[in-house]
């Protein structure tokens, strides 16, 4: 991209990014509220964060293009359990339709490729996200309590799965829409009846030195 006074590693505003920087080849918007555990409360950052950040964006930067990471969550609750691109929309909650509305919006732009990207593991994750709620929980009392039935499923991808699947779009030329997802989805159920007693999950993956592009090698067991 073209800068009028150079790249700075970050701006604290969108009003800054808007004064300094008059144009870009390639915008990855991956900024995102994400309202855990009150998915379908109204809250005004919904709007703020995930649609009007996004229509400023679109508004200063038409030429660009835009990778939007967006969520599976636009899906809601699908009838059946995989999913695809074309899957119909069933009732998402509120942060799923904030997520629908920014696509909407992308949309407008010249060239983009939205991305519905699963739950992404990592380093780094945020501490009141489910991984790292039960790595924690595991650590101090060597149970994993999960609340309901365990029947639940999740995907996940790995951050440097997404990383890349970003960068290879921004590189793209037709304007696309897609999953980022693991192969697989868990349910906690499945994973935690394979083995006598789950107590552990790598939560310090470059410290493991380990690579994974999914869940497959995130939840551990300790011997009894």
């Amino acid at each position: 991209g073209s800068s009028k006074h150079g790249y700075k590693t970050a701006y604290f505003s969108i009003e800054e990014l808007l004064k300094c920087e008059e144009s870009f080849d390639a915008i990855f918007h991956l900024a995102s509220y994400i309202p855990y555990g009150k998915m379908d409360k109204p809250d005004v950052k919904l709007i703020d964060n995930n649609i009007s950040l996004t229509v400023k964006l679109v508004r200063a930067y038409p030429d660009a293009r835009m990778v939007y990471s967006s969520s599976v969550a636009v899906y809601g609750k699908p009838l059946s359990g995989k999913i695809n691109v074309s899957s119909p929309f069933m009732n998402p909650d509120l942060y799923g339709l904030s997520k629908l509305a920014g696509e909407a919006i992308v949309k407008n732009i010249r060239s983009y490729s939205i991305i519905r990207f699963s739950s992404i593991i990592g380093p780094s994750m945020k501490v009141n996200s489910f991984v790292p709620a039960i790595i924690k929980q595991a650590l101090q009392t060597k149970v994993i309590r999960i609340l309901g039935t365990g029947e639940r499923r999740q995907n996940y991808i790995d951050v440097r799965d997404a990383a890349a699947l970003c960068m290879t779009n921004a590189n793209a030329s037709p304007s696309n829409v897609m999953l980022g997802v693991g192969e697989t989805s868990y349910s906690m159920l499945k994973l935690i009846l394979r083995q006598p007693i789950v107590v552990l999950l790598i939560y310090m993956i470059k410290r493991a030195h380990m690579r994974f592009l999914s869940f497959n090698l995130v939840l551990l067991y300790a011997r009894q």
